[in-house]
């Protein structure tokens, strides 16, 4: 759970680096939060969460026994 919670924050965090003038930077210049996200890593990031909230919610399904 604690790696799928982390790996949806991280794909969260990832970007294309961009320079102020628009143009690509190089690999050396590049920071894990400038750019934008990808479509692809919030999807990624989406199913991440969403396995986590139904790993959470089934604990509480069979915790509480007035659900069943």
């Amino acid at each position: 759970m604690v790696l799928l919670y982390t790996l949806g924050l991280r794909l969260l965090g990832t970007g294309q680096p961009a320079d102020s003038g628009g143009e690509r930077t190089q690999y050396s210049e590049e920071t894990p939060r400038s750019g934008s996200t990808p479509p692809a890593a919030y999807l990624g990031a989406g199913v991440c969460f969403a396995v986590c909230i139904a790993a959470v919610l089934t604990g509480i399904w069979m915790t509480i026994p007035q659900f069943h």
